[in-house]
């Protein structure tokens, strides 16, 4: 290894966290082309009330850009932790057609709101408030919680690949298959699935694959909230045992 290299991994503690830099280097594009799409997204859904302050979509495009890319430094080089940041999918929404469109603040107004939220969750973080907060939330809605979001995008996938529609007389309803969308969406599910849950659960050392999984997941959540009071990383990475995330 290059002295390069190896300052890279010592820096990032590479080895030490069981990874290599090459895998680095692939979940890196893997994550970028995963979250690419919050670059169109973002500013299409602030446009509507961005618009009305003189705000131009090229100009929402290089803000949400430069607010992942300070973000994902600070996480990288601050934290030396494998989590990429972008500006978050529903608050934007919430945002634009509730705050400004609906309750009539203007787009200014509304950044100030959510920069003063921004501060709130922030004082609530490095209290220790945030983790007392979630511990509180009962377990089956923290469960429920994610299917549902898995759920969600599940229907936006099958909407935007031409499966399901809306409906006249109900919600939703099948429509005529678009081919090439329907190949696409076959194909995204293929790639989705290629390791499968059981190869998974065997990377992740500190979660034994034979136990219960209401178990394991007390045992994730009780090795995390430790990292927390140690003042260390509160993110579980697949990669990382007890031990080395709580350095």
């Amino acid at each position: 290894m290059s002295d390069f290299k190896q300052k890279i991994d010592e820096f990032f503690r590479i080895s030490e966290r069981g990874s290599t830099i090459q895998n680095e280097i692939k979940g890196g594009i893997i994550t970028f082309l995963a979250m690419a799409y919050i670059l169109i997204v973002n500013p299409n859904i602030l446009s509507p009330a961005a618009g009305l302050a003189g705000y131009t979509f090229n100009e929402l495009f290089t803000a949400t850009a430069l607010a992942a890319i300070i973000a994902c430094l600070l996480m990288g080089f601050y934290s030396r932790f494998p989590v990429a940041l972008a500006p978050g999918m529903g608050v934007n929404a919430f945002l634009s057609y509730t705050i400004c469109l609906t309750m009539g603040f203007t787009f200014e107004q509304g950044l100030l709101i959510v920069f003063i939220s921004g501060v709130i969750f922030f004082a609530f973080t490095v209290t220790g408030w945030r983790m007392k907060i979630l511990d509180e939330i009962p377990q089956s809605m923290k469960l429920a919680i994610s299917a549902g979001i898995g759920f969600f995008i599940a229907l936006v996938g099958l909407y935007n690949a031409g499966i399901i529609m809306h409906g006249a007389g109900s919600a939703l309803t099948r429509t005529a298959v678009r081919p090439g969308s329907v190949a696409v969406a076959v194909l995204s599910c293929h790639h989705a699935h290629i390791l499968p849950p059981e190869e998974m659960v065997r990377r992740i050392p500190w979660i034994d694959p034979h136990m219960d999984h209401r178990y394991n997941h007390e045992r994730m959540r009780c090795r995390v909230a430790a990292c927390d009071t140690r003042g260390g990383p509160i993110i579980p990475d697949s990669r990382l045992g007890p031990q080395q995330l709580c350095r």
